[in-house]
């Protein structure tokens, strides 16, 4: 970049020493050496039409030669300017890229914490669940064996009942001489 500093600056103080008045009727030195004052349109089709532009500008005020060099100085110039705000923007979009893939991965983590955090409460909800129904069902079941026994003592106690019944009426009957054993 220096290199075309330096360029455009020594193109520039040439610029303004041909500028200077030389006599003969000429006061300040504009004079037009080529047939037309503007170039052809077959010119300007190069691929820098902007330097054909500053060239015929500053031939104009100059000999054509350093016309020539200015306008290649201060293109050259304007064209590391151009580059270096690309790779300017280009770091600066890399790095807002890498910043925001940053911010997104920490998100992205928070999220899959939440997430876990989520699952394991609704995992914990669930086993809780669970041992509720699992009680529930126990307590049934024992509930049930508690019936099942009450009914079993019961069931005993009528057929004891029974047989005392029956025995005592079979006695009672056998001692009045109704059933007869021969």
């Amino acid at each position: 970049m220096n290199l075309s500093k330096r360029l455009a600056l020594s193109g520039a103080q040439s610029a303004f020493s041909m500028a200077r008045p030389r006599g003969f009727g000429s006061s300040i030195g504009f004079i037009d050496r080529r047939p037309f004052p503007y170039r052809q349109i077959s010119e300007l089709t190069e691929a820098n039409g902007e330097r054909a532009v500053i060239v015929d500008k500053l031939a104009k005020v100059m000999d054509a030669g350093k016309a020539e060099a200015l306008a290649g100085a201060i293109t050259n110039t304007i064209e590391m300017a151009k580059e270096d705000v690309r790779r300017h923007c280009e770091e600066s979009h890399s790095a807002f890229v890498a910043k925001e893939c940053a911010r997104l991965r920490v998100e992205l983590a928070k999220y899959h914490g939440m997430v876990n955090e989520m699952l394991a409460k609704q995992r914990c909800e669930d086993a809780i669940a669970m041992n509720e129904i699992e009680k529930d069902i126990i307590r049934k079941k024992f509930d049930l064996h508690k019936e099942l026994s009450q009914l079993r003592v019961q069931y005993y106690s009528g057929k004891l009942q029974l047989l005392k019944y029956g025995m005592v009426s079979f006695g009672c009957l056998a001692a009045i001489g109704v059933i007869g054993f021969a």
